[in-house]
């Protein structure tokens, strides 16, 4: 007992003594941050066909896919939610989640409220997509368990009236030819990765030129006029061209009103592939929108500033 306590007391002082004698007194332990935590409503559906049987409203499963595996890839954390499990507050809440990703025309009746309360107690709502005011077609469940547009429903208002926030249609008129990331959504990026190669060492990738465009192409847009106490901060700055710095509706921005967040993303553009010839630095921009959403929920980003 007695050689067990003069070991301890001696390998006690070793430890202690240990950052000083190894001159590694200085050297701090830094933890690594939490990755945001997205919720990806999964419709389960490709299309959402009208009370006529035609496919009015385009609910796109794999566009939904494909920027949840961009956002895995950035080792985000993705959980894909049915309706039912956003009904469930156990399983749906601001203690679990930082924001839910959303198709942006339509949705489930019977979620505006449980996504209400999501968004008042400091959860974002993110809209991929919304060509027109966001969540403001009704979804029914059809006998088939898809989805489909509520024959004659009325167009659901109680999001646009949380944000304090009145649309017009999408229209040429409100559109613009070239699209700026903002300060905020640079600083938030990515760091880009090496362009692999069958050399030893990979070749490294030359940052953007972020006073440049990152999508030249013109998008039409719709027109978002806000109320007394609600804050717009754009994230793609939209201008009616390279040489008409006339802004126009950006085609994505954070809204506030009070306790209540959304980031609206305006078109298809910005959640395109490759393949499909569209905006080639997507992935980048739905991380900076994860990265984003989680710094807005914790309070690290403040719009009253």
């Amino acid at each position: 007992m007695r050689l067990f306590f003069t070991f301890s007391l001696w390998l006690c002082g070793v430890l202690l003594m240990a950052p000083a004698a190894f001159g590694d007194e200085t050297t701090p332990i830094v933890a690594t941050p939490a990755p945001p935590r997205i919720a990806i409503w999964e419709p389960q559906i490709s299309s959402v066909p009208d009370a006529n049987g035609e496919d009015a409203i385009n609910i796109d499963q794999d566009r939904i896919d494909r920027i949840g595996n961009w956002l895995s890839d950035e080792k985000v954390s993705v959980t894909l939610l049915t309706a039912a499990d956003i009904r469930d507050t156990t399983v749906f809440n601001t203690e679990k989640f930082d924001a839910i990703f959303l198709p942006g025309d339509a949705l489930v009746r019977w979620l505006v409220g449980p996504l209400r309360d999501f968004a008042q107690k400091g959860g974002v709502l993110v809209a991929i997509n919304a060509r027109n005011q966001p969540w403001s077609v009704p979804l029914v469940p059809n006998v088939n368990g898809k989805w489909m547009a509520q024959p004659k429903g009325k167009r659901m208002d109680e999001l646009a009236t949380l944000f304090g926030t009145k649309w017009e249609p999408l229209s040429d008129e409100n559109g613009a030819g070239a699209h700026y990331f903002s300060d905020l959504v640079q600083t938030n990026l990515p760091v880009p990765k090496p362009i692999e190669t069958e050399e030893a060492t990979a070749e490294p990738i030359e940052p953007p030129d972020y006073s440049k465009p990152v999508l030249r192409d013109f998008l039409p847009a719709p027109k978002v006029t806000v109320e007394a106490g609600t804050i717009l901060k754009p994230l793609i700055i939209s201008r009616k061209s390279e040489t008409n710095s006339t802004e126009k509706t950006p085609q994505a921005f954070m809204l506030q009103k009070e306790s209540a967040k959304a980031i609206i993303v305006c078109n298809t553009a910005w959640s395109s592939n490759f393949e499909d010839g569209g905006y080639a630095k997507a992935p980048q921009f739905w991380n900076a929108i994860a990265r984003i959403s989680q710094q807005w929920h914790q309070g690290a980003i403040n719009l009253n500033k």
